[in-house]
């Protein structure tokens, strides 16, 4: 590195061949800044994705499966249905026999009630006969059991049809059931396909996000390449050394301190706000974690600098003889 004067370095800074190279440099960090976004953005936008298409097919998934259990659910109503309906039949049968049963006693019934008729007209007839009365009083007998019979059958009969009625009533209520769940089913069914195609449709978006965001990272390493590029050609072309953010030049006059050039704008990493293309001055020990912008009176004179290295080589001697002054 060739140290330089501050009136040599501010020549070179304005110099045609460093402002090409600074303007060069400033698009390339332009062009890579824009990569860097662009990228950032695509994988960004590819994760989002990613994680749709995912919890998309994991609904579908889901979906799917509530759609089975719905179809579990109508064949177990349809069956719940079936097997009511089939008591229903024997009920009915049974209904059946018991409006025959009830049927034949109210036969019995006004059999017994012409008997007892019968009976009162010939004792009419007869007022004294006693077997005409013992007749009647037998055919009352008679009448009275029949009209029991009856209101047994008749009430066992009423109990049979309300059976009856209530197995129709929760089989109807079944096959109703059974044919919305099966409906259910079929729009269950229709959202996990319609979720199923649309995470299909984001996978495919995926896949082409992934390709944009591969294509924008060879972009911006690309960039970046023309970035480093152009930072080493600062090393030769301008006889310094080149850091990713900053060059330095040795001072003429003071060995130990650097000019530190930035090549970067910085208001928050460093003990002063950075300013690209502004002199600082570092020295080779603290470098840019201590820069003193140029004109503060950072730079040491000549005999400040001579007291500065004999510091240094005592130092390292552990040498306690006093500074000259």
């Amino acid at each position: 590195m060739k140290p330089r004067r501050l009136e040599e370095l501010c020549d070179l800074i304005q110099s045609h061949e460093f402002q090409s190279w600074w303007t060069e440099l400033q698009r390339a960090r332009a062009e890579e800044d824009t990569a860097q976004e662009r990228e950032d953005e695509l994988r960004s936008q590819l994760a989002l994705v990613e994680f749709r298409a995912e919890h998309t097919q994991r609904e579908a998934i889901d979906a799917l499966s509530l759609a089975g259990s719905a179809d579990d659910d109508a064949a177990r109503t349809a069956a719940e249905s079936n097997t009511l309906e089939n008591q229903a039949y024997v009920a009915v049968g049974e209904f059946e026999e018991q409006r025959y049963r009830a049927s034949d006693a109210y036969y019995h019934q006004g059999a017994a009630e012409r008997l007892v008729e019968q009976c009162n007209e010939a004792l009419r007839k007869h007022p004294g006969d006693a077997r005409a009365a013992d007749a009647l009083a037998q055919a009352r007998e008679a009448l009275t059991r029949s009209s029991a019979t009856l209101d047994h059958e008749e009430r066992r009969k009423a109990v049979a049809w309300a059976r009856v009625e209530a197995l129709w009533e929760r089989s109807t209520a079944a096959g109703l059931l059974v044919a919305e769940q099966k409906v259910r089913a079929g729009r269950i069914r229709k959202r996990a396909e319609r979720m199923f195609a649309e995470a299909e449709e984001r996978k495919l978006r995926a896949v082409e996000l992934r390709s944009q965001a591969t294509a924008a990272t060879a972009a911006r390493r690309n960039a970046e390449r023309r970035v480093n590029g152009l930072v080493d050609q600062a090393r030769v072309r301008f006889d310094c050394s080149a850091g990713s953010d900053f060059l330095y030049f040795p001072q003429k006059d003071h060995p130990r301190h650097a000019f530190c050039l930035p090549l970067v704008e910085d208001r928050e990493s460093y003990n002063v706000e950075v300013v690209a293309l502004a002199l600082y001055t570092v020295d080779h020990q603290r470098g840019i974690s201590f820069l003193e912008p140029v004109g503060t009176g950072s730079a040491p004179s000549i005999s400040e600098g001579d007291s500065r290295f004999e510091e240094f080589l005592l130092k390292d001697r552990g040498d306690k003889a006093p500074r000259p002054s």
